[in-house]
């Protein structure tokens, strides 16, 4: 690291720092309030070969490297819980982030309105339910396949919901 990024750092942090709020909940654009522990899917990444540009490592794991923090393609489907929301304002600077959690030491930074802009994001989507997928784990084309069909069998969706929506999960995982 040379002089001036950490000058730069040394000047920035403290601005930073000064002018955020810590929220108990958010109404993101997409209508939905996010809460502090309530938890998000992560769609697929917005980046070059599918990396995650507005979900990236944070915390004490974060480097100066914005290529290195992003999360890999790989994280799509991953579970994510909200530790912490923060609002960062300035004269030239409103940004709302949540500090996201999977269980591990290493935090993420999320950047709420821009994930869901690009897709990063399930939109108008949040899991509240304690199970399995509390520990972060992945999504599989199975499990989603199951529960298309489940919601098929229970009547909650029509055929041509269900085959639409099994054709997107199919192509979601095409690899």
């Amino acid at each position: 690291m040379n002089k001036i990024e950490l000058v730069l750092i040394a000047l920035v942090l403290p601005i930073l720092m000064l002018s955020q709020n810590r929220l108990d909940s958010y109404t993101a654009s997409n209508g939905i309030e996010y809460k502090v522990g309530d938890k998000i899917q992560l769609d697929i990444g917005s980046g070059c070969d599918g990396k995650f540009v507005y979900v990236s490592v944070g915390g004490i794991m974060i480097t100066m490297d914005a290529e290195t923090n992003m999360l890999p393609a790989t994280s799509a489907g991953m579970i994510m819980r909200i530790k912490k929301i923060k609002h960062y304002r300035t004269e030239v600077f409103n940004k709302v982030m949540f500090i996201m959690g999977i269980n591990s030491v290493t935090n993420y930074n999320m950047d709420i309105e821009y994930a869901l802009r690009v897709g990063e994001v399930h939109p108008n989507v949040y899991i509240e339910s304690e199970s399995n997928l509390d520990s972060g784990t992945f999504l599989t084309k199975e499990i989603e396949l199951d529960a298309l069909k489940e919601q098929l069998d229970a009547e909650e969706i029509s055929k041509a919901e269900y085959f639409d929506k099994k054709r997107a999960v199919i192509l979601k995982y095409k690899d």
